[in-house]
């Protein structure tokens, strides 16, 4: 088994808009997730971004990712996968698992950068939180909708967010090097084409910049920055243009 990590940062756009689904007594329609992180004796709100959000996004972008290098994985189809040892499946199913085999990937939250936490609770509070109000629009009839105005909270476009993303890959599923697995490359090509992220992304929010910032292998650092990840990227898209 190789233990494969991938150190992300998101740093946002735009406003963005993880809703918890609850409003606030009548004042907000909508309240953004948030956890706790302990100054002294008290804790204090931080938002965040959860995992479950982050593998939603990221595998709609591996969807995209095994389009554009068709070669290092067939399609998914969760008919033929089930029929399929877990090796033998394809790459989606082992990253993100299906209905009847768990994933071989995780995804936890995604904190604030721990130097944004150092912040003064106030400072931290008026930087992290906006409000954004809108009405909802009638698509059929091309009119604002009666008495449909909200209000919502919004992570502001000044915060940066970091996770590390890890999994075990057997060595059935591994070329001579692990950083070749498809299950490897797709993720890190979903990585670098993921851009939005949340709800609300029709009005302008979501907007993040993703970067891989490390990828290492059992311990050791095989990819240091985005700059080698696009290296990595590049020669394995001509290598699949060359051999289609």
């Amino acid at each position: 088994m190789h233990f494969i990590e991938i150190d992300l940062r998101l740093l946002a756009q735009s406003p963005l808009y993880i809703g918890t689904g609850h409003g606030f007594g009548g004042i907000l329609d909508g309240t953004v997730v948030k956890d706790a992180y302990r100054v002294g004796d008290q804790l204090r709100p931080r938002v965040c971004l959860p995992g479950s959000t982050l593998k939603g996004r990221l595998r709609h972008y591996f969807q995209h990712a095994r389009q554009l290098l068709p070669h290092l994985s067939r399609p998914h189809n969760e008919r033929t996968c089930r029929q399929q040892l877990s090796a033998q499946c394809c790459a989606e199913c082992r990253v993100f698992g299906s209905k009847l085999r768990q994933g071989q990937f995780r995804f936890p939250d995604a904190p604030l950068l721990p130097e944004l936490t150092t912040l003064d609770g106030n400072a931290l509070t008026v930087l992290q939180i906006t409000q954004r109000t809108g009405t909802r629009l009638s698509r059929s009839r091309r009119v604002v909708k009666e008495k449909h105005l909200y209000t919502i909270e919004a992570a502001t476009e000044v915060l940066a967010f970091k996770t590390t993303i890890n999994g075990e890959m057997g060595l059935a599923t591994l070329n001579t090097d692990a950083l070749n697995a498809p299950e490897v490359v797709l993720m890190l090509l979903a990585c670098r084409l993921m851009e939005r992220i949340g709800g609300f992304k029709t009005v302008g929010l979501g907007k993040v910049k993703t970067t891989v910032e490390q990828v290492r292998v059992n311990g050791q650092a095989s990819l240091n920055g985005q700059e080698d990840v696009d290296g990595r990227l590049r020669s394995l898209w001509v290598e699949g243009s060359e051999n289609p």
